[in-house]
C-alpha cells in the first residue's frame, strides 16, 4: 500500500522531501536538518531520519496527507524544481575512478517522463567531450558513453548532466573524475579492519604510512570509497536497492592512540575507552587518499593499491579501491536468487549481530554497483561459514557450491563473464568454536577441543576448489600465522601488509599479464600408486622447482590441537597416518607408507590443520597448496608427463634418494647420504654433519657423490674444449709454416697461388659466368713471377657498370707490377677517363705488362 512507500532524502540533494513510513509521516526541510538532529536521535534512536518532525501517528491523518501530497506534487513541480529535477545516482561522485577501456554506463533518477537528458564527459580541452542522451521513464534514466581513448586515462574529467535543449545549465557537475582500474573488495571483517589496526603495535609506522598516503593522494593515482555499512542500517530484507543507502559519511578518524572525539555512527572504534588503537570508517564518498581517510580505510585494500602503485604494475593509471564488506556475515547474504537455486538450503542462516537474511547485502551493497565495470573482485570471506556440514548454510561442502554459484551470478549481473576473482584463503587462527570463534589465542594454556579441528581445513579446501572456474585465483595465507595479541583475536591478524602485496602480485599476473609474477605455490594435480609408493604430481607454474623445508615445525607455544605438525598424511584403511618418507623428484613428491602398504592407500592430504606446517614450496618461497586427493592406481600421462614424474628417483637403485624415514628414523649408515624432507612432527636435526638439509631458501643441496660426479664431468668438458682449441690452432698455423719452409728451401720457385671465386651480386646470380685461368708473365723489380689472374669467359660485359657488388672489385693479394700512372696517362692523353684495356694489345713486344690499378679478371672498373 502507498503508506509503506518511502521517499527519503538522497545524497547531495536539498529541499523538502515527504516521508511516508507506516504510521509516521514526516516533513523534512533541508534547513531544519541540523536543528532537529539531536531531538530526533533522542526520540527515535533506532531509526536514522535527519531533522524529521513527526506530524501524525494515526493511519487516517497519514493517508489524507499522502493523498494531498500526491495531488499537489505535479502542479507545484515548476515552482519546486527539486521535486522532479534529474540527478545522477549516488553511485556517481566527484573524484571517482571509472574503469578504463570499457563503455561507461551512467544512470540516475528524477525528471518528468519523456524528458531528454544529456550526459557529457568532458576533459576541458577542445574536441575531447563525449556525450550521450537518455530519456526519462518512470522517474529513472540510463545511458551509455562510448569507450574513451587511452589518451584520457589519468586526466581529470568532468561529468555533466543537463537537459538536451541547447543553452540549458548543468543540473549536476561531478569533478575530478578519472579513468583507471577499479577493484572491488568485499567479504567479512578482515576486509573492514583499517590501516591503524595493522600498526596498533607500532604507532611510528602509522605516521609513516599516513605520509605515504598523502603523497600518493596528491598525485591522484590512488582513490578510495566505502559503500555504506552499519551506520544504523540493518538490511533485513532482500529487495534490490536502486542505489546506496542515504547516510552521512564517517567523520575523519583522529590520529590513533588518542581520545575518542569527532566520531559518529559510521565510525567503529576499537581499543579501550578514551584511548583507541583504530578507527574503522563505514561510509566514505570517493576521495583521494589522505592521512585522515586512510586511517579508517581497509588495510588489505590499501596495501594492495599501494603495492600496485609503487611496484609500477601499470604506470600513470589511477587505481580505484571500493570496499563493500560487513563483518560476521554468512555467504548467503552475499548470494542472489540464482546462487540459491544452484545450492538449495532450508531455513535462514544462523542469526547474528550482522545482517543474516538471505541476499540482504547482495541487494543493498552489491547490486547498486550494477552497471559499473571492475578490473577484479577481491573476496575475503569464509569464517562465518565454518562449521559442521549438517547445519544449513554451513561447512565446506556447502561453501564450495555457494562460492562458485556466487561468482557466476555476480559475473552475469555485472555483464563481465571473465571478471577476475581473487579468493583470499582463510587465515591461520585457532578455530575453537567454529563460526563463533572470536578472542581465541593459539598459545592459550588449554582448549575446549579434545581433538584437532577439521572444519577450518575443510573451508580452505573449498576455497581452493573455486579455481576450477576460469579466472579465479586463490591467494594463500596459511603460512602467515603470528602470535601477536591483536585486539580482534587470532582470527583478525595484523599481517595485512603481506596479504596486500600477494594480492598485488596476483593482479600483475591476472590483470596486467605479467608472466614473471609468481603469485602462487605448487598446486597438486594427481596422486597415484607407483612401485609400492605414492607419487603426487604438481603444477609448478613459473615459480621454479619444488623445495622441502626440513626445519619447518610447529611453534612451541601453539597447542597440538591447533598445530598437529603433520605435513603429508596417507589414509590407509580409513585411518590417517603420517608418511614414513618424503622425496622430492622434479615435479613430483614421492611418499612411502609404513611397511610398503601403499596398495591400501585411499587418499593423501597435506597441511591439514588450523596452523599448518608448510614444508613444501617453490624456489620463489611460495608455499604449496593444501590438498586432500584420492589416490589412483594408474596415472594419466596427460596429467603428469614422464619427465615430470622423474623416474630416476624411482629406480631400483635409488638408495641415495633425498628422503627421511619416520619420526624416529635412525641415522643413515652411509654418511654420504643426504636427507631433504620432513622427519615427521618432532623431526630432529641429523647427527651426521656431512648430510645436507633443504631449507626454505631453496632445494636440497647436492650430496657428496653428486658433487664428485659433477666435478668429473666439468673437468672432462674443460679438457675436451682446450684440446679442440689446440688442434685448431695447429691446423691453421702448420700450413703457413710449411709454406714458409718451402720458400726458404726452394727460393727459385714460388708456390702457385689460386684465388677463390669472387662473390657474386644478385644480378650476376642470374647470369653466372664461367671462370678460367690465364697465365700472364710479369716482371717485378726483384724477379719474375707467374701470377694466375681470374679471367671470365662472359663476353657480354667487358666493363662493370658500377652496380656490381664490392666483392667483384677485389684484386689478387700478390705483389702487383709497378705501373707508372703518369706514363699511362701520357699514352692516353686524348681520353678523359681510364678505359678498360686488353693487356695483350698494350704489351707492344715488351716484357712488362701494364695493368690498370683497377683491372681485375678481364674487367676494368671505370
Amino acid at each position: 500500500p502507498f503508506w509503506h512507500l518511502r521517499a527519503v532524502p538522497r545524497m547531495g540533494t536539498g529541499g523538502r522531501t515527504f516521508v511516508v513510513g507506516g504510521r509516521r509521516c514526516r516533513w523534512l526541510h533541508w534547513q531544519q536538518r541540523w536543528q532537529h538532529q539531536q531531538q530526533q536521535r533522542q526520540q527515535e534512536p533506532h531509526q536514522h531520519r535527519r531533522g524529521a518532525v513527526v506530524l501524525s501517528q494515526s493511519w487516517l491523518r497519514c493517508g489524507v496527507v499522502a493523498i494531498l501530497y500526491a495531488m499537489l506534487l505535479q502542479p507545484v513541480g515548476s515552482v519546486i524544481p527539486w521535486a522532479t529535477q534529474p540527478r545522477f545516482s549516488n553511485v556517481f561522485q566527484s573524484h571517482m575512478v571509472l574503469q578504463r577501456g570499457r563503455p561507461i554506463e551512467v544512470w540516475g533518477f528524477g525528471g518528468q517522463g519523456g524528458d531528454t537528458l544529456e550526459v557529457t564527459l568532458d576533459a576541458g580541452m577542445t574536441g575531447t567531450a563525449s556525450w550521450a542522451q537518455a530519456i526519462v521513464g518512470d522517474g529513472k534514466w540510463r545511458t551509455v558513453l562510448e569507450e574513451q581513448p587511452a589518451t584520457l586515462v589519468g586526466k581529470p574529467l568532468s561529468l555533466y548532466l543537463r537537459y538536451a535543449k541547447k543553452g540549458t545549465k548543468a543540473l549536476q557537475n561531478l569533478t575530478d573524475v578519472v579513468l583507471g582500474d577499479v577493484y572491488l573488495f568485499t567479504g567479512q571483517s578482515n576486509v573492514d579492519l583499517p590501516v591503524t589496526y595493522v600498526h596498533q603495535f607500532n604507532p611510528p609506522d602509522e605516521v609513516l604510512e599516513e605520509r605515504v598516503a598523502e603523497q600518493i593522494g596528491r598525485s591522484g593515482l590512488l582513490r578510495i570509497m566505502i559503500v555504506p555499512a552499519r551506520c544504523g542500517l540493518t538490511y533485513h530484507n532482500s529487495v534490490v536497492a536502486p542505489e546506496f543507502a542515504h547516510v552521512p559519511e564517517c567523520s575523519n578518524c583522529p590520529p590513533p592512540f588518542g581520545p575518542q572525539t569527532g566520531t559518529n555512527k559510521c565510525n567503529l572504534l576499537g581499543g579501550k575507552a578514551n584511548n583507541y588503537s583504530y578507527c574503522n570508517c563505514d561510509s566514505l564518498r570517493w576521495a583521494r587518499t589522505s592521512p585522515d581517510n586512510v586511517r579508517g580505510f581497509s588495510a588489505v585494500a590499501w596495501f594492495m593499491g599501494r603495492a600496485l602503485i609503487e611496484g609500477k604494475a601499470v604506470v600513470g593509471v589511477p587505481i580505484g579501491l571500493v570496499r563493500s564488506s560487513w563483518g560476521a556475515t554468512n555467504i548467503a547474504v552475499w548470494s542472489g536468487p540464482m546462487a540459491f537455486a544452484k545450492c538449495p538450503q532450508e531455513g535462514e542462516p544462523p542469526s547474528s549481530f550482522a545482517p543474516y537474511v538471505r541476499s540482504a547485502l547482495y541487494a543493498h551493497m552489491v547490486m547498486p554497483l550494477k552497471g559499473l565495470q571492475f578490473s577484479a573482485v577481491v573476496w575475503v570471506h569464509g569464517a562465518r561459514n565454518i562449521g559442521p556440514a549438517s547445519d544449513p548454510y554451513m561447512g565446506g561442502v556447502y561453501y564450495e557450491c555457494a562460492l562458485r554459484a556466487m561468482i557466476e551470478e555476480w559475473r552475469e549481473k555485472f555483464r563481465q563473464p571473465q571478471l577476475p576473482f581473487f579468493i583470499v584463503e582463510s587465515p591461520v587462527y585457532c578455530c575453537e568454536l567454529d563460526f563463533r570463534t572470536w578472542h581465541t589465542w593459539c598459545d592459550d594454556k588449554e582448549s575446549k577441543l579434545t581433538k584437532p579441528d577439521v572444519h577450518l581445513p575443510e573451508m580452505r579446501l573449498a576455497q581452493n576448489k573455486a579455481e576450477t572456474l576460469p579466472g579465479v585465483y586463490l591467494v594463500t595465507t596459511m603460512d602467515q600465522g603470528n602470535l601477536k595479541k591483536a585486539m580482534g583475536g587470532a582470527i583478525h591478524s595484523v599481517g595485512k601488509k603481506e596479504l596486500g602485496i600477494r594480492l598485488s602480485v596476483a593482479a600483475r599476473s591476472a590483470v596486467y599479464n605479467d608472466s614473471k609474477a609468481v603469485w602462487t605455490g605448487p598446486r597438486p594435480k594427481v596422486a597415484w600408486i607407483d612401485g609400492g609408493k605414492v607419487s603426487i604430481c604438481f603444477d609448478l607454474g613459473n615459480g621454479g622447482e619444488l623445495a622441502l623445508n626440513r626445519s619447518a615445525s610447529c611453534p612451541d607455544k601453539v597447542l597440538p590441537v591447533y598445530c598437529t605438525g603433520a605435513g603429508f598424511e596417507l589414509q590407509i584403511d580409513g585411518a590417517w597416518v603420517r608418511a614414513e618418507s618424503v622425496t622430492v623428484c622434479g615435479h613430483s613428491v614421492i611418499l612411502e607408507a609404513a611397511k610398503s602398504s601403499a596398495v591400501h592407500v585411499q587418499r593423501v592430504r597435506y597441511a591439514w590443520a588450523d596452523w599448518p606446517v608448510n614444508t613444501l614450496m617453490n624456489h620463489a618461497g611460495m608455499p604449496a597448496r593444501m590438498f586432500n586427493l584420492p589416490v589412483a592406481e594408474e596415472i594419466d600421462t596427460a596429467l603428469c608427463p614422464v619427465r615430470a614424474r622423474a623416474p630416476w628417483c624411482q629406480s631400483g637403485n635409488d638408495k641415495d634418494e633425498a628422503s627421511s624415514h619416520g619420526p624416529n628414523a635412525a641415522a643413515s649408515k652411509n654418511p654420504s647420504r643426504s636427507q631433504a624432507s620432513t622427519n615427521g612432527f618432532n623431526a630432529a636435526a641429523s647427527t651426521d654433519p656431512s648430510r645436507s638439509q633443504a631449507s626454505a631458501d631453496g632445494p636440497k643441496e647436492p650430496t657428496s657423490t653428486d658433487g664428485t660426479l659433477h666435478a668429473v664431468l666439468i673437468s672432462l668438458l674443460v679438457i675436451f674444449l682446450v684440446t679442440l682449441s689446440l688442434i685448431g690452432i695447429l691446423w691453421v698455423f702448420s700450413r703457413e709454416l710449411l709454406k714458409t719452409l718451402a720458400t726458404s728451401i726452394f727460393p727459385g720457385k714460388s708456390v702457385p697461388q689460386h684465388y677463390a671465386l669472387t662473390p657474386r651480386s644478385f644480378k650476376s646470380d642470374k647470369t653466372p659466368s664461367t671462370v678460367s685461368y690465364a697465365n700472364v708473365k710479369t716482371t717485378s723489380y726483384n724477379n719474375e713471377q707467374t701470377v694466375n689472374l681470374l679471367k671470365t669467359s662472359n663476353t657480354n660485359s667487358t666493363c662493370l657498370t658500377g652496380n656490381e657488388d664490392e666483392g667483384s672489385r677485389l684484386m689478387p693479394l700478390t705483389s702487383m707490377p709497378v705501373v707508372s700512372e703518369s706514363r699511362w696517362r701520357q699514352n692516353n692523353n686524348t681520353r678523359s677517363s681510364w678505359p678498360p684495356r686488353k693487356s695483350q694489345e698494350n704489351n707492344r713486344g715488351q716484357n712488362r705488362v701494364r695493368v690498370s690499378p683497377r683491372q681485375v679478371g678481364g674487367h676494368a672498373n671505370p
